[in-house]
């Protein structure tokens, strides 16, 4: 967790990164996720 103010507001900032589908989409082909894991 963060320490300092900045460093809190990185880490929020982290959550609103968009992660693109075909990475969801290899980790699930590669087993690394289930299959059924949501993604959003």
């Amino acid at each position: 967790g963060g320490q300092r103010p900045g460093e809190v507001e990185s880490n929020r900032s982290l959550l609103d990164a968009k992660v693109p589908a075909a990475l969801w989409a290899d980790l699930k082909q590669e087993g690394l996720m289930r299959a059924d894991a949501p993604t959003v």
